[in-house]
Parts: structure tokens; sequence; C-alpha cells
């Protein structure tokens, strides 16, 4: 068993909006990476050594950012992330997207603004996910969203997508999924393939 001063370092991909302050600006940004010790976060930076507090709901984390570039920054935590709604979304994405129950009380409320991307190989791995996310009482939004019974947000994403964005500059991809429900797999090589 770690010892308590031990950091844990295993990150997680996630997609979380927050905002970011430093002493003389603030910005909204996605936290990208993130684990008890720190995060990687996009869409800003302030200078390297600068000192940071990011806001999510009702929970402010302190930080240090270890590297800047453009944008992007590199921020340890001083202190473990260890409760509050940061830290139920790291649980989560580390249960391998197996829904649980947690009790943060009734001041901490989920919302769409904070999302668990599950980046999967097949389509099979995208049906299981999505039947078992929207199993109890969960309910499906577009374009790979859902909402689980507990009101986390999902993103099902199969490893095509990006792939296959990415290789179809006439934009068929997009259009093919701007108008799906769940992803489907074989309609999005369809529509690259013209």
């Amino acid at each position: 068993m770690p010892s308590p001063h031990e950091r844990r370092h295993q990150r997680m991909s996630v997609s979380i909006d927050v905002t970011v302050a430093g002493v003389l600006e603030s910005f909204d940004a996605t936290i990208a990476d993130l684990s008890e010790g720190g995060a990687l976060i996009t869409g800003g930076s302030l200078p390297a050594r600068a000192r940071c507090e990011i806001h999510y709901g009702n929970q402010t984390i302190y930080g240090l950012v270890m590297w800047s570039e453009i944008d992007r920054m590199g921020v340890r935590f001083p202190y473990d992330l260890s409760d509050g709604p940061l830290h139920q979304l790291l649980v989560v994405a580390r249960s391998h997207y197996a829904p649980r129950a947690m009790n943060g009380g009734p001041h901490y409320k989920l919302s769409p603004a904070a999302s668990v991307v599950a980046l999967v190989d097949t389509q099979a791995e995208v049906d299981h996910l999505w039947s078992a996310l929207l199993a109890d009482g969960g309910e499906a939004s577009r374009c790979g969203w859902l909402t689980d019974c507990f009101g986390l947000s999902w993103q099902i994403i199969p490893r095509a997508l990006p792939r296959l964005m990415q290789a179809d500059p006439s934009g068929r991809v997009v259009q093919a999924m701007m108008g799906m429900v769940k992803i489907n797999v074989a309609e999005l090589e369809a529509a690259a393939a013209g």
C-alpha cells in the first residue's frame, strides 16, 4: 500500500470544462488529463511557475504551472485531489466506464458541462457500453452522447471516428455523425467512401 506521501500518477483522459484563474487573468479551459497529483489543461495557459486556481462547480483546486505552451499547460496540485466533483469524475473514469453510485451530497450536481469520453475500438464495444449506460433510466442524446441513470454525461466514441474525420476533407463523415444518436462505424465508413 502506498504511503500517504506518495502521489498517484495514473493519468486519465477526460474532457472537463473549468475556469482557470491566475493573479491577473482568468479564462475558460478544458482539463484533458487528470490525476490526483495534477492536470493537463488545454485552451489557455499561464506562465511556468505561476500559481493558479482551477474552478469546477463549487470546488476550487490550487495548482502550480509546471510547464506552459501557447494553449496548454501542465499543472501540479500541491495537495492531492481526494474529494469533490473533480475527484468523483476521476474515480468514474478509472472504473473502466462502469457506472457506480457515489454520494457527494446534495450540493454536488452533475451537468453536461463535464463528460466522460469512452474511446472504444469496435462497434460491438460501442453497442455494449451504450446499452449498459442507458439501462436503468439513462437517456440517449445526439452524436454519441448519453446521460446515465446517475445523471453523468458520456461520449461513446469509436476510435474510427477521429481517424475518418481527419481523412475526409469533404465533411461527409461529420455530416453523417451529426445525424446519428449512437455512433455507427459502418455508416461513417460508407460516408467516408463517398
